[in-house]
């Protein structure tokens, strides 16, 4: 009688506990009505607005003027707010969905709305995203052209330290050193230019000033080939070479010389056809038999 007495009280205390369980999976998002869940899914739309908004700042440049460090710097941290709040919004949104699946995927409506936030996301994480490569492609092209307008005295000084260093054979070892130090300056170079020529692809404001940036790298380029070809070279080879060059240069002014001297022989006897023919048609005698 006991016995029975205890199960019955155990199966009380079961019935009592299922039906609270059941008053609280009741109380669950995942259980609301479809109108509450269509409500909630429009407040996450609105939400969506500013973000939207903040994630679509421009990057304005202009052809000439200057990018301050401080505007990109705050449009950096702009992006960096962005995406905190897109984070958020996105484990939110996501607990949302889950919790609510299968009373959305009963309800075609709801399945609209739910689209049309995932695209609302989407063009804000590509804006975010989009505004990021602007910044670092603004970045890198500014650093380049820094770097490439700063090497005019350094390539001055490489130059004329290759010179003197390729006189004797002595300073050749130090030669070489030199010319290493180049080559891995202007590897960096390149690579700068490169990096300013992509970034002018994302943003074509600055097309003007990487042409400049072109015009600088090839100076550059021409002075790193002639540090390369410098070398140590004995002096007689250095007289030998300097005569040919000498005779290179005599034989051409002798060849334009010869070509100016035609020119003007050939101008000459034109202009003297052209007074005989004159003077003929002035004595009446223009039209002369001819064979």
């Amino acid at each position: 009688m006991q016995v029975t007495r205890h199960i019955s009280l155990w199966l009380i205390s079961l019935l009592w506990l299922s039906a609270a369980a059941q008053e609280k999976t009741d109380s669950l998002p995942g259980a609301a009505d479809a109108g509450m869940l269509e409500e909630q899914i429009m407040l996450y739309q609105e939400e969506l607005v500013p973000l939207a908004v903040s994630s679509n700042i421009q990057l304005r440049l202009t052809a000439n003027g200057p990018v301050s460090d401080y505007n990109i710097r705050m449009l950096n941290e702009r992006i960096r707010q962005n995406e905190s709040v897109l984070s958020s919004f996105l484990f939110r949104w996501n607990t949302f969905k889950q919790v609510n699946q299968q009373e959305m995927a009963a309800d075609e409506t709801l399945m609209d709305l739910v689209t049309q936030v995932e695209q609302q996301l989407q063009a804000v994480s590509d804006s975010i995203r989009l505004r990021q490569q602007q910044c670092q492609s603004v970045t890198e092209f500014m650093s380049a052209d820094r770097m490439l307008n700063s090497q005019d005295s350094i390539y001055k000084h490489y130059y004329q330290a290759a010179l003197k260093l390729s006189m004797t054979k002595k300073t050749a070892p130090r030669l070489e050193q030199l010319k290493a130090r180049e080559q891995i300056l202007f590897q960096r170079l390149t690579e700068a230019h490169a990096k300013a020529k992509v970034a002018t692809q994302l943003l074509p404001a600055l097309e003007q000033r990487m042409a400049e940036l072109d015009e600088k790298y090839s100076s550059l380029q021409v002075l790193s080939g002639k540090i390369q070809a410098t070398e140590y070279k004995p002096l007689i080879q250095r007289l030998k070479d300097y005569l040919i060059g000498l005779a290179c240069v005599a034989i051409l002014l002798m060849f334009i010389n010869m070509i100016v001297s035609k020119l003007q022989a050939a101008r000459q006897a034109r202009q003297a056809v052209k007074k005989y023919e004159e003077m003929m048609n002035q004595q009446g005698m223009g039209d002369y038999p001819t064979i």
